[in-house]
């Protein structure tokens, strides 16, 4: 087992070298720091292996997925935590945007409906002309929606999408009953679930739920950043995606009560108890990938999920360079500076 601040101390310094020499700021933006799948770089601010590699790196939490990719489209940030749909729905429009880690297989998406529509529920059809909570409308718990009304040939006409955010926000929404559903993740998901307040009808946190309703392996959490930014700044991303992956690494074998230690108080608010078990219970499911590279498989299954509703890509698959979406670069050298797990 890893200790805490001592964790590969000393590869830090070898991988942060050429990020101290170039002495530049590197902006990142996150749709929404409390997101488990985003904890590597809160971790990897607590734990001060950003300030050991010589980076000054500004995070900016922007809530949603939707508003990190609007931070790099207009060059805010030059690193974002989202979703890798995200790079293939700007892809199409002549952006630059690009993945460079793969975090995990799923985002834990959840939807969910109050006890008497649950009871009710037999099928997506059941879903027309209710009021759905999600994060935003484009993030990715939104197009997890989207994908359960496509398969009955409902879009987002059919039902009343609301942008509840990423935290308590999201609770409080659905505990108001102003919602008929929601789709959503872990913390909220969880909570929402032990207090009564929804029942799951669809749950990616299974694999079978997984292969309902994407069909296959899935490309989910990601880091990305615009093919400009990593010819500009290659030195200092590089030194950036060592300790993402050092803090990835941390994240997955350190244990859970000692990672909890780490988290600002305002990521789970009164409910430890329900962040320290979504911690567990994600390390048992094994949602995260083993090393944050991309695989061609789950980027082509995303890529055809996507092209369900999507416009731009529906029909157009096949020509979509699927290569040119993201780059393992960076994670894989990022890897072999740090060695092998021991």
């Amino acid at each position: 087992m890893f200790g805490l601040r001592g964790f590969v101390f000393g590869f830090a310094l070898i991988a942060g070298a050429g990020a101290a020499h170039a002495a530049e700021d590197l902006s990142v933006a996150v749709g929404g720091r409390n997101i488990v799948a985003y904890l590597p770089v809160t971790l990897a601010e607590e734990l001060g292996y950003f300030k050991e590699a010589g980076l000054n790196v500004q995070i900016n939490d922007v809530v949603s997925g939707t508003k990190m990719a609007e931070a790099l489209i207009g060059g805010s940030a030059e690193i974002g935590f989202g979703s890798y749909e995200h790079v293939l729905h700007l892809r199409p429009k002549g952006l630059d945007i690009i993945n460079i880690m793969l975090i995990n297989h799923t985002y834990g998406a959840v939807i969910g409906l109050t006890k008497d529509l649950a009871a009710k529920y037999k099928s997506p059809k059941d879903l027309k002309g209710l009021r759905m909570g999600v994060i935003a409308p484009g993030s990715a718990l939104d197009v997890a929606l989207l994908l359960l009304l496509a398969k009955e040939g409902l879009g987002h006409d059919d039902v009343s999408v609301v942008g509840v955010g990423a935290g308590a926000g999201a609770v409080a929404a659905m505990k108001s009953g102003r919602l008929d559903g929601i789709s959503h993740a872990d913390p909220v998901i969880s909570k929402l679930v032990q207090e009564g307040d929804i029942v799951p009808v669809v749950d990616t946190r299974t694999e079978e739920g997984i292969k309902y309703l994407y069909n296959g392996p899935f490309a989910g959490s990601a880091i990305l950043s615009k093919e400009s930014v990593l010819k500009a700044k290659p030195q200092v991303v590089q030194a950036f995606m060592t300790q993402i992956i050092r803090a990835f690494r941390f994240m997955q074998h350190t244990p859970v009560e000692e990672l909890v230690k780490l988290v600002p108080k305002s990521y789970y608010g009164n409910d430890i108890e329900i962040y320290t078990n979504t911690l567990l219970n994600d390390r048992k499911r094994g949602v995260f990938t083993e090393d944050g590279m991309m695989d061609e498989a789950s980027a082509r299954t995303t890529l055809n999920d996507l092209a369900t509703f999507d416009p731009q890509l529906k029909g157009k698959e096949k020509e979509f360079n699927l290569a040119a979406s993201y780059d393992n670069r960076f994670v894989a050298e990022a890897n072999k500076v740090l060695g092998p797990l021991k």
